[in-house]
């Protein structure tokens, strides 16, 4: 079709809809948008007409052209457009023909790609998901409701399923913070913020350890954009077998009982369905892994570690507008998939000139757009992490600096400075149980409940937190094995 009948099409459609006695209704039962029209006049027109719809629900037809002060003309060769006999066939028309440009630019940018230095692998990633964007785009709406009207049974089925604990509805494993929560349902995007080195990371291991064990159904995919498999698997091991971290760094000083104990922590790891992504950071390349995650294996929660660190196709400028692409693409697959996605993200460094240091929703790096798409904020706060520093700032207001006299002898000052520190360090050694210092999950948004703050405990060798400081280890349950895998187990060992 060449672009003369096109463009005849178009102002038909466009005289169909401005001359509707509801078009409202004529929008939504045909789903038109601006890229239905390749005509760039017949696109603003459209565009103008709509906005002002959203301003006016009425509009008299003699007041339309005095929406396009500098479209005389172009509103004159729409109303005397010939009204074709069927004029869902000519909607449809152009839907075909928008859909069959859509390919061709996909194919175009994938010939460029191809052409450039990119990896296949990310290139096959990126034509997957723009195939992905146009199916949907140009899928019919079947779940559309134009009514207005709520699907009471599926509503109603859903508060059953809930009762009956069959709603799937996910479970952290830390109970304040499941009490407070609710737990993370399928569509949710939940954002977990912290300040550097608070220990981001090692609270989403202990999820994504924990969260298979209390249902083996829930399929987990941990994304680590900074760590390798290697450094997330000795993690896990570090968690699953209690060793400390650092004692397993050096893989080149593992004695047989280390080796062991690794096999032990693999094999323990093996049975649950937990699986790792350490790939590209493109922004494609990552949804792309998690919807075939989600369809292929099962999977229900996705982790990523973290959302700064992802990258986009395009060369943003803008690190707000960036950040914003990539909290939508995540909401959208979660919502598309009907999986929890829990996104890390650092927090401004401004938080650490507070006194409390306890980060607020304003803290979020670009917090106006990824606030905006969270279902949940949660906050992780290690309050000790800056109470030895708190002391020795008192002290130093308390005392002042050490004087000395001409005699090289200090002043009593000095003594006085000491004892208080080694009181207020004594009293913070005794907040201590088993080695643990408390953590605090600070729920600051929640869209379907309540806000507040969770307790939990630290032990910083194995970077765990737990509900209970007397138990550090996560030790998956034996009945969770299948048959193949205990036959595995036992082979190793």
């Amino acid at each position: 079709m060449d672009l003369q009948e096109l463009l005849e099409y178009e102002r038909a459609v466009l005289k169909a809809l401005f001359c509707a006695s509801s078009p409202q209704e004529f929008l939504a039962q045909n789903a038109l948008e601006p890229q239905t029209f390749i005509h760039p006049h017949m696109q603003e027109c459209f565009s103008t007409f709509c906005q002002a719809l959203d301003k006016c629900a009425i509009l008299k037809k003699e007041t339309i052209p005095k929406l396009f002060p500098h479209k005389e003309q172009e509103v004159k060769n729409i109303m005397r457009a010939r009204t074709p006999s069927n004029i869902q066939h000519t909607i449809d028309t152009l839907k075909q023909e928008s859909h069959r440009r859509a390919l061709q630019e996909m194919g175009e940018n994938v010939q460029k790609e191809c052409n450039s230095l990119t990896r296949p692998r990310d290139i096959h990633a990126h034509a997957l998901q723009s195939l992905e964007d146009i199916g949907r785009a140009y899928s019919p709406c079947a779940d559309l409701i134009y009514d207005g009207a709520m699907d009471d049974g599926d509503l109603l089925g859903d508060i059953i399923l809930y009762e009956e604990g069959k709603l799937n509805i996910i479970k952290s494993g830390y109970n304040e913070l499941d009490s407070l929560s609710g737990g993370f349902k399928p569509g949710d995007q939940i954002i977990i913020g912290a300040s550097t080195s608070m220990g981001k990371t090692a609270f989403a291991l202990n999820l994504a350890l924990q969260i298979p064990l209390q249902n083996p159904k829930n399929g987990v995919l941990f994304c680590s954009l900074e760590m390798t498999r290697t450094a997330i698997g000795l993690r896990m091991v570090s968690l699953l077998e209690g060793i400390p971290v650092k004692e397993l760094k050096d893989l080149g000083n593992l004695g047989p009982k280390r080796k062991k104990t690794i096999k032990q922590g693999m094999a323990k790891r093996r049975a649950l369905p937990l699986y790792t992504y350490a790939g590209s950071r493109d922004l494609h390349t990552i949804t792309t892994a998690i919807t075939t995650a989600a369809q292929q294996k099962g999977v229900k929660l996705v982790i990523v570690d973290y959302i700064q660190l992802i990258e986009t196709k395009e060369e943003e400028f803008n690190l707000h507008t960036k950040l914003s692409k990539i909290s939508s693409a995540l909401k959208a697959c979660a919502t598309q998939n009907d999986i929890v996605i829990i996104a890390l993200s650092q927090v401004k460094r401004a938080v650490n000139e507070r006194e409390d240091r306890r980060p607020l929703l304003s803290d979020l790096k670009e917090s106006g757009s990824i606030e905006q798409d969270a279902d949940m904020v949660i906050f992780l706060h290690r309050d000790f992490k800056y109470a030895r520093e708190r002391i020795f700032t008192e002290a130093a207001k308390r005392f002042g600096s050490v004087k000395v006299d001409k005699r090289n002898h200090v002043t009593s000052s000095k003594y006085e400075r000491d004892a208080f520190i080694q009181e207020a360090l004594q009293r913070l050694e005794e907040d201590h149980v088993n080695g643990c210092h408390q953590a605090e999950l600070i729920v600051a948004k929640n869209r379907d409940g309540e806000v507040g703050t969770a307790k939990t405990w630290f032990y910083p060798p194995f970077m765990r937190f737990s509900d209970d400081p007397h138990n550090l280890t996560i030790t998956p349950p034996t009945h969770h094995l299948t048959p193949q895998q205990l036959q595995e187990f036992d082979r190793i060992f």
